[in-house]
């Protein structure tokens, strides 16, 4: 506060106009800037303004004998003005008063009743700019080392208020309203935060360990090489087929070395306690399996999907977890897909005569380009769309093409084609699964030898042996998409052209199985066609696992219509190269990962180590009920395990006919729903830095944004980092959309047979690049790749080169042991790191291309993939309630997976750790969640939260930090009238929701859109129409500004 710049009020007539009120403040009209209401509440807030008026800023008055301020006409005029200038000895003196006064009381009530900017820079102050925050920050630490909660309380308070009282004891000098209470008010608000924050800093010792108690667990160590009676020594099926990598860690290594105590492989493999007990809600499978009794279960959650966020014991004992086949199977296949659509796209930019891009948004700004042209006529050329069919029939024709763009792209295609089938070949993924049944038949078979009452059964074993082999030769050569082409490309049948010309379909399919059959008659042929399209409508794009572990063929279609060259029916065949790779890359890399690690796609090896392991638990048990228990638990295990395994797969929840009009409308109705109501998703996620900031800290986290995207120079380091990135499958929505798709649940494998489904799907891939989510999703990735690719490679630098033996603070320890990395990998990658890195702007560039310790690069770009998407956060298949991945389920939860993904990769993990990044980051992500607000209140014309309290609910709410557990609550709260609500426990009016509120909530953004559709319907019959609804369902109305116009 300058006061060398004010103008002293010093006649009578002016002090009256201007003189504050005893009972209240002025009312201002003028509309204040955002920037301006921040720095006023942070002025307010901060004592730095008080202490630069103090020492730099202090205005000096001389004394006047003859003057006393109680004969002031000022004082006489306002006598309660006499507590705040007693002291003054001059008139200029009182002026300085009194004008400091005023200006006081104005920023008071401007803060009061302004925006969020006031509210915000309020906080900012009063935290961040708080010389005292910080002490408080130690007070917090200190009173945490307590050992009773009591203690923790008081201590938490007692030493807060010690550290804010010199704070409060400068803006007391030098602020002129300053009063007792509000001194009071301020301390208690900084003790009671204090308290609080000491209580959760660091849980007190749980007194059990998942049903394990606590003092048998302590007790351990006296007994390392007892034999529980409910454990089992030896593996079963799982030690012989398992592969080596997955064999040396964990609960298997022990297998085979023959040692194992159940409880102490239990207390490894539990969850780090809370201390809220939030971890011991079972509401999705990976959690339920980390709960569970039975160690084989508990021990293989975290290697088919990734759960890094949650933290074990055993990562704060130097023990890491094997990354996922979901982990996997990202690096391996998703990220060579996103280098061929790059290529495919750089090959039509070229033929369209631009230049391809290769920064932050690739090559989006020449194909926005090139169908401009195209729009207007510049340019006679093939549409994007047309150019990726070209692809497909160059591939179909053995890789031919007149056009050398549309050929090289084809090319690139085959590249990863080629890729997959020798992966496949490898892994041996149909005949591993289909052998195991062919040994039982033989084994069945064997038993009838020389029964000639059973010459019956076994020549029909004999034909099933046959059909088996036919199909294991088939699937190797056509693959699980059956398709005839002289190049292969995977055969999805366009449902949507048939149904529209099913007479045509017919003609096509029986004139096409004449040519490859003269012998066939036309009525053959037909009555053929007929049976083909039939089983065609109802086939699934994938290989389908009963409930016994038994493979049902995927094509359902007779050997005649595969036997169908591609080229004579694809007027009936989906013909976009990026759909069908797509889908194929889906099903046969999670396949092909899952058969590497787990022996087969059915994971019927790690079930029947599951089992053993439950024999040997019922071994020594009688009680039935017990029993029951027992055999209920086993049965929930292996449920989860086929949950988790089929999620990984995109087949969970899989209706019998995924191609039926409720299907299709289920998937249509989400598409619909995300280009009307997630123009402001972008807006919505700003939270997300808050989660840098809770992982990485403040300032690195501005560091690394302000090198990758500000700093002159900066394209040098975009362009490295984005590499490691991309190799790490990470960053590649503006390719693959990955990222929004999933926070959408819109993009599954069945959504491609019907022309207006996949033009949803393209309208929605669309309007992510209109909402901005892309580029926002991308910026974030790369930024957060940037700190943790530096944060590892430093931290393995210090364990290769010390020759003391450097050692990883706990918490280091444990984030890197969750991610897959122990001391002896870390000393593998900073050996690497040492010879090949490049320090650039201060940042370590690892530059993994150059590597030459395979499993290094491997660990690292998995530990980059897993820490990346726990801080932007991407739902994986680990992350959800199996009920959301149902086909009505993922309906009525849409939105709803980022809000999982965030409870198990970031509430989960800060609860676990209760430090000061954690602290931080929560209240960064609360302010800029009610940033949130007050943008959404204006783009929508609502007025803004006039109430702290309300701004503080509404913070809450939209930065996320409740996760799925806010939305659960928010539902109570409306099916109650919001008597179960947090605003009711906070004081907060009670208002009664009305039906329609109730069905839009539970029914999620369907029925809110629904209920929409209902109004403006019911508006029409009446006769009164409703403007409002039908912008809601305008597509792109959620859009900034977008509304407004259409209101307009």
């Amino acid at each position: 506060m300058d006061l060398s710049k004010k103008k002293f009020i010093t006649d009578e007539t002016s002090f009256i106009n201007n003189l504050p009120p005893e009972d209240k403040y002025n009312s201002y009209n003028k509309d204040f800037t955002f920037s301006e209401d921040f720095m006023r509440g942070l002025k307010l807030g901060s004592p730095l303004d008080n202490i630069y008026n103090m020492f730099v800023n202090e205005q000096e008055f001389l004394e006047d004998k003859n003057y006393h301020p109680d004969n002031d006409f000022r004082i006489k005029q306002s006598p309660h003005l006499k507590q705040f200038t007693y002291m003054s000895r001059s008139f200029d003196e009182t002026s300085n008063i009194l004008n400091k006064l005023d200006t006081e009381l104005k920023d008071a009530d401007l803060l009061k009743n302004g925006n969020f900017g006031g509210f915000l820079g309020n906080i900012t102050g009063l935290t961040i700019l708080d010389p005292t925050f910080y002490l408080s920050l130690g007070a917090i630490k200190a009173a945490s080392k307590a050992t009773s909660a009591i203690g923790r309380y008081g201590q938490g308070f007692s030493y807060a208020v010690g550290a804010n009282i010199p704070g409060e004891g400068i803006k007391a000098i030098d602020m002129t309203s300053y009063q007792g209470d509000q001194l009071a008010g301020n301390l208690a608000m900084m003790g009671a935060m204090s308290s609080i924050l000491s209580r959760i800093y660091k849980p007190l010792p749980p007194r059990k360990l998942n049903n394990v108690p606590f003092e048998e667990v302590k007790s351990i160590s006296n007994r390392k090489n007892i034999v529980h009676e409910e454990s089992f020594e030896t593996p079963g099926s799982v030690g012989a087929k398992l592969n080596e990598e997955t064999l040396n860690t964990g609960p298997y290594r022990n297998f085979r070395n023959g040692k194992y105590n159940v409880h102490e492989e239990l207390r490894e493999e539990a969850i780090k306690t809370t201390g809220t007990k939030l971890e011991n809600i079972p509401w999705n499978p990976a959690l339920r399996l980390l709960q569970s009794n039975n160690v084989a279960s508990r021990s293989v959650a975290d290697q088919i999907v990734d759960i890094s966020g949650i933290l074990r014991n055993k990562h704060f004992e130097g023990k890491a977890s094997l990354h996922s086949a979901e982990i996997q199977f990202g690096i391996e296949y998703i990220s060579p897909l996103r280098d061929v659509v790059y290529k495919a796209e750089s090959e039509f930019v070229k033929y369209s005569g631009l230049k391809p891009g290769d920064g932050l948004s690739g090559n989006i700004k020449p194909l926005i380009k090139s169908s401009w042209q195209n729009f207007k006529g510049v340019k006679e050329i093939m549409q994007h769309s047309q150019f990726r069919e070209q692809i497909t029939m160059a591939m179909r024709n053995g890789d031919r093409h007149d056009n050398p763009h549309v050929l090289n792209a084809a090319k690139h295609y085959r590249g990863l084609y080629d890729k997959i089938k020798q992966d496949a070949m490898d892994a041996d993924i149909f005949g591993k699964a289909y052998q195991k049944q062919i040994i039982n038949l033989e084994i069945r078979l064997n038993s009838l030898k020389n029964n000639k009452l059973k010459i019956k059964e076994a020549n029909a074993i004999k034909q099933q042996i046959k059909d088996l082999n036919d199909k294991i030769e088939f699937l190797r050569t056509k693959g699980p998409m059956s398709a005839n082409g002289v190049g292969y490309v995977p055969r999805i049948w366009d449902h949507g052209a048939i149904e529209n010309n099913r007479a045509g379909a017919r003609s096509t399919i029986a004139n096409a199985l004449l040519i490859n059959d003269p012998k066939l008659s036309l009525k053959q042929a037909l009555d053929y066609a007929d049976e083909s399209i039939i089983s065609i409508l109802k086939e699934k794009p994938y290989i389908e696992i009963d409930a016994d572990d038994i493979l049902i063929d995927a094509s359902a279609t007779k050997q005649r219509i595969l036997d169908i060259k591609d080229v004579l029916v694809s007027d009936y065949l989906v013909n976009d190269i990026g759909l069908l790779t797509r889908n194929y890359v889906k099903q046969m890399g999670t396949d092909i990962t899952l058969t590497n690690r787990f022996g087969d796609i059915t994971l019927k090896e790690v079930k029947d180590e599951i089992r053993n392991a439950h024999k040997q638990r019922i071994n020594n048990v009688t009680d039935k009920t017990k029993l029951k228990i027992l055999e209920k638990e086993l049965k929930n295990d292996l449920r989860d395990i086929d949950g988790l395994r089929d999620r990984l797969r995109g087949t969970y929840g899989a209706p019998k006919d995924p191609h039926r009009f409720v299907s299709r409308s289920a998937r249509g109705l989400k598409s619909i729903s995300v280009i009307t109501m997630m123009g402001g998703a972008t807006l919505s996620s700003i939270p997300d830095i808050g989660i840098m900031v809770m992982n990485h800290g403040l300032k690195p986290t501005f560091d690394a944004l302000h090198s990758l995207w500000f700093k002159k120079g900066h394209k040098i380091i975009e362009k490295m980092n984005r590499k490691e990135a991309q190799y790490a499958a990470e960053a590649l929505e503006m390719e693959l959309n990955y990222r929004a798709l999933s926070m959408a649940d819109v993009g599954d494998i069945f959504g491609n047979r019907f022309g207006w489904e996949r033009s949803l799907h393209n309208a929605t891939n669309i309007f992510m690049f209109m909402n901005g989510l892309n580029i926002y999703n991308t910026i974030m990735k790369e930024t957060t790749g940037l700190l943790v690719s530096n944060n590892i490679s430093r931290e393995a630098l210090k364990v290769a080169t010390s020759n003391t033996g450097y050692k990883l603070t706990k918490k280091n320890q444990a984030r890197l042991n969750a991610v897959g990395l122990d001391s002896v990998m870390l000393e593998r990658i900073g050996k690497q790191v040492k010879i090949h890195y490049e320090d650039v702007d201060g940042f370590i560039m690892p530059n993994t291309d150059k590597w030459t310790d395979s499993a290094a690069v491997t660990a690292f770009r998995a530990a980059l993939k897993m820490d990346i998407n726990k801080t932007i956060i991407t739902p994986g298949a680990g992350d959800r309630a199996l009920w959301t991945s149902t086909e009505w389920g993922s309906v009525v939860a849409q939105y709803q997976s980022f809000n999982q993904a965030f409870v198990n990769k970031v509430l989960y993990r800060g609860l676990q750790e209760t430090d000061m990044a954690f602290a931080i980051g929560v209240v960064t992500m609360m302010s800029l969640g009610i940033l949130v607000e007050e943008i959404k209140r204006k783009q929508y014309g609502q007025k803004p939260i006039q109430n702290n309290t309300e701004r503080l609910i509404a913070g809450f709410s939209r930065s996320g930090l409740g996760g799925w557990f806010t939305h659960v609550g928010g539902s109570i709260a409306t099916l109650t009238d919001n008597k179960l609500s947090m605003s009711n426990l906070l004081g907060q009016p009670i208002r009664d929701t009305s039906l329609a509120h109730k069905f839009t909530t539970v029914g999620g953004p369907t029925a809110t859109q629904l209920n929409n559709l209902k109004r403006l319907v019911s508006s029409g019959v009446e006769g009164n129409f409703n403007s409002n609804a039908a912008i809601s369902l305008t597509p792109g109305q959620s859009l900034p500004g977008v509304r407004n116009i259409l209101e307009d």
